[in-house]
């Protein structure tokens, strides 16, 4: 799908859902997170790699990409 967009990956990001009243609003909070980095890091897309849920929190790690044809 990647290769149909014309990405390129930016870099390795993680991010981190602390814990809050539910595992949901947890996950919540490291999407948010995840996504602000893609913003930060200049890509417009983003693949996650992996998705742990612990008593820490919620983690997610992935790439930034920068697609051509995204609007």
């Amino acid at each position: 799908m990647t290769k149909d967009l014309n990405c390129t990956q930016i870099d390795l990001i993680e991010a981190f859902g602390k814990k809050s009243m539910t595992a949901d609003a947890d996950r919540r909070n490291a999407l948010t997170e995840f996504k602000n980095k893609i913003v930060e890091k200049g890509g417009n897309a983003g693949v996650i790699l992996n998705q742990l849920n612990s008593k820490a929190g919620f983690k997610i790690s992935g790439y930034a990409l920068d697609c051509v044809k995204i609007e």
